[in-house]
């Protein structure tokens, strides 16, 4: 079992969830990562950065094995669906992008409506993501063409932290 996390000075660091001993150090090559998620398996790890790239990992070897610029400047979250198969970023101009993780390839992308996306995640199921932004809104959204769903404001000057309950039947900020 192990943790990932990114830091201030750009390294993406797993460590054992049981101990906290740190396990893998990698400088991703950027000033700040902003977000990092592990796929369901453990296998692959998703770092987000001040720079704009989202990066996938190998979570055992460090290696870097793939890396996109998403054309903000940079990116605040990123998250793995529970199969794997899809990442989600949100970033700094305000856009929600779903990738194919085995490629990195963009599937679907939309801008919030809002200046900045602070977090996103998938729903368990990977129908559904959701999304906090600086405007204090929370929208969920259909994760095949980003369609959205609903959205709700939540009366906060941002919002920074979104999740889904493990049912999918509740959003968290």
């Amino acid at each position: 079992r192990r943790v990932v996390s990114g830091d201030y000075s750009g390294n993406v660091i797993v460590w054992d969830a049981a101990t906290l001993k740190q396990l893998v150090s990698k400088s991703s090559g950027a000033s700040r990562v902003n977000s990092v998620s592990f796929s369901s398996d453990g296998s692959r790890v998703v770092s987000g950065a001040y720079s704009g790239n989202v990066v996938e990992w190998g979570a055992a070897t460090r290696t870097p094995l793939l890396s996109k610029r998403t054309g903000a400047s940079r990116v605040n979250s990123v998250s793995f669906s529970s199969d794997g198969s899809r990442v989600v970023s949100g970033d700094y101009s305000g856009n929600v992008i779903v990738w194919e993780a085995a490629t990195l390839t963009q599937l679907v992308s939309k801008r919030s409506g809002a200046s900045r996306v602070n977090s996103v995640s998938f729903s368990s199921d990977g129908s559904r993501v959701v999304s906090g932004d600086y405007s204090g809104n929370v929208i969920v959204w259909e994760a095949a063409t980003l369609k959205q769903l609903v959205s709700k404001s939540t009366g906060a000057n941002t919002v920074n932290s979104v999740s889904f309950s493990s049912d999918g039947s509740r959003v968290v900020s």
